[in-house]
């Protein structure tokens, strides 16, 4: 049961380390939305009625969708870095859980053929005294 378990964890362990290259090279998550629009900044300047209350009004329009631009920018830059995070932190995690898990596995085979030498030395013992 317990070689199983420790099998099961090296495989475990590996597929999350896969897994973790495919999410850092970006197999996983599709291709991020770039915002468009216009790259120069709007001064809307001061407020009075007539013709310039309605350029003051178009205006604070475009820096409301010049600010939106700018946030949907910085949530992809934000999108990439935690992706990167993540496939590092996968790698990582899978690596440390394969050892672990490969080391366990060493460890029940040295008993294992640990009581088995014991074993054999005994019954050549025996037959020997025989």
């Amino acid at each position: 049961m317990k070689k199983a378990f420790s099998i099961i964890g090296m495989i475990s362990g590996l597929a999350l380390t896969i897994i973790g290259i495919l999410v850092l090279f970006g197999v996983f998550g599709g291709e991020a939305y770039r915002a468009s629009g216009a790259s120069y900044i709007y001064d809307s300047g001061y407020a009075t009625f007539g013709a310039d209350y309605y350029n003051y009004v178009s205006n604070n329009a475009a820096e409301a969708a010049s600010a939106a631009k700018t946030i949907a920018s910085n949530l992809v830059e934000i999108a990439k870095l935690m992706k990167s995070v993540l496939g590092w932190g996968m790698i990582l995690i899978g690596i440390m859980s394969a050892c672990a898990f490969g080391n366990s596995f060493m460890k029940i085979n040295e008993c294992v053929t640990g009581r088995e030498a014991e074993n054999l030395t005994d019954r050549s013992v025996v037959d020997q005294a025989d």
